[in-house]
């Protein structure tokens, strides 16, 4: 309970606050450790017809010093306010809490909105100097409980929070030693706002979520989103010291700047996030595993720190490895790795990696992809181990007004279509996706087959090698349109016969 402050022009009230005591549980459970505490607070949570949010506030033995109920909400969700959740814990002069709710549903399974919540609460926790140890979730009808900190989320939300901090306790310890102006910091090659960085994470304190990205009133007025393909990203390398991890991204060869190449540059992002899967225009929570690139969103109005290691090199030029094939820093007189270094600003990089992609497809085509019906696909095994595809034309491909239907072709990877969202080849797929080379001729091929004891068998000449019935070579463009017209005629003619429309 508190008493209300007030000021008038003669006097100033002096307030004090305290705990006041709603009520009491009473139990012959001695709540020593985690397990009894659950036990104890499964039978309060289970009451309840809508959803509760409620916390332990514990000592620095981890002894339950009291409990509060800090949200109520509907029968489906509770309203959070980092405010409130704090505030007893505080008075309380708690060292850190465990956080428990309950689903009336009877299902403890965490939904995106607990996640969300639990990363709020342990980044304002950790701002606060008060850790959440664990998030507890109950199930109303049937009493089962899920632990985030036994489901190994804890720490993910943690790890993540624990950037926040950083951040600020770097801001803090600079402001110490000289005045800053508040436009800029460069940190592992970024550049950040000071004031909207630490407006983003007292927001935690508000009840809204941090997201440094979307804090951009003062100095940023747009954000650059770079696309780098995967193979270039490095991500969470742990530091020598293995007290923390950073992201590294390298630029590809080729990537050009003011004519001069610097692909093997290499800057270091805060954030490297997954691409979004977009449908109708618009971006849904899911993430889209298939995809081959990061996107990288950098602060458009703060220049980018590039640098390249220099390594030793022969008379002829050439670069160097040690024992372990590894190449040779060149040092300087502390013995410490000399690099180049480049600044440049996120438009003019993302101009820069636009232009070397578009030169890179230009000289790699892209691959022609064709899908084919798992039917006409076999893959078979020789006797030495090795394997092989085969995929077999239908009837009715016409190629030059010519039918191949029956011809095969060998192709070098017969890849199963991918689930959306995880990316886990389909099992038993209904047809295969074969990358083609666009610049390379195709071989169909079709065999001499005569009867031998009344079944069907291959031709050979006098060396064993078969004898072919006829060879067409097309280019994998050709193929596919041929493919796609057979379809297409197939279909008219099934549904000129009554049958139902197939399905495209």
């Amino acid at each position: 309970m508190r008493r209300r402050c007030r000021m008038t022009e003669n006097h100033l009230d002096f307030v004090h606050v305290c705990l006041k005591v709603d009520k009491t549980l009473y139990s012959d459970k001695e709540l020593k450790d985690d397990k009894s505490v659950v036990d104890f607070m499964r039978e309060e949570l289970m009451q309840y017809d809508r959803e509760i949010m409620c916390l332990l506030n514990l000592t620095t033995k981890s002894q339950v010093i009291n409990a509060q109920i800090v949200s109520m909400g509907t029968i489906k969700e509770s309203i959070i306010n980092s405010r409130e959740v704090f505030k007893a814990s505080i008075l309380s002069n708690a060292s850190h809490i465990i956080l428990m709710h309950n689903h009336p549903s009877g299902n403890p399974e965490p939904s995106k909105a607990d996640m969300a919540i639990t990363k709020k609460l342990v980044t304002a926790g950790k701002i606060l100097g008060i850790e959440v140890i664990d998030h507890i979730i109950v199930g109303g009808r049937t009493g089962d409980s899920f632990s985030f900190a036994k489901g190994g989320l804890m720490s993910f939300t943690e790890s993540e929070s624990l950037k926040y901090i950083q951040e600020v306790d770097a801001i803090s310890a600079v402001r110490h030693k000289k005045k800053i102006s508040g436009k800029k910091r460069t940190n592992n090659g970024r550049n950040y706002n000071i004031e909207a960085l630490e407006k983003a994470l007292l927001t935690a304190q508000e009840g809204q979520a941090v997201d440094i990205n979307k804090i951009n009133d003062l100095a940023e007025k747009e954000k650059v989103y770079l696309h780098v393909q995967k193979k270039f990203v490095r991500k969470d390398i742990p530091s020598a010291r293995g007290e923390r991890t950073f992201h590294a991204v390298t630029l590809p060869p080729g990537t050009k700047f003011m004519d001069e190449d610097i692909g093997g540059y290499q800057f270091y992002p805060l954030f490297i996030n997954e691409p979004y899967i977009f449908k109708s225009g618009k971006r849904t929570d899911m993430v889209d595993q298939n995809a081959d690139y990061f996107v990288i969103p950098l602060l458009a109005s703060y220049e980018i720190q590039l640098r390249k290691a220099v390594f030793t090199r022969d008379a002829a030029g050439n670069l160097l490895r040690d024992e372990q094939g590894h190449y040779i820093y060149e040092r300087d007189g502390e013995g410490k790795p000399i690099f180049t270094e480049k600044r440049m600003y996120p438009e003019e990089l993302k101009n820069a990696l636009n232009e070397q992609m578009i030169k890179w497809r230009k000289e790699h085509p892209q691959p022609v992809i064709l899908a084919m019906p798992s039917s006409y696909c076999r893959t078979y095994i020789k006797e030495t181990g090795e394997s092989f595809h085969t995929v077999t034309l239908p009837k009715g491909t016409l190629l030059r007004d010519v039918d191949v239907g029956g011809y095969y072709f060998n192709p070098l990877y017969l890849n199963a279509p991918t689930i959306t969202g995880n990316g886990q080849p389909v099992r038993n797929p209904a047809y295969y996706e074969i990358p083609l080379l666009p610049n390379r001729e195709v071989w169909l091929k079709k065999d001499k087959v005569e009867q031998v004891n009344g079944r069907p068998q291959g031709v050979k000449d006098e060396s064993g090698k078969k004898v072919y019935e006829g060879i067409v070579k097309c280019l994998p463009v050709e193929l596919q349109s041929a493919l796609q017209v057979g379809r297409e005629s197939y279909r008219r003619q099934m549904e000129a016969e009554g049958h139902k429309p197939l399905k495209r």
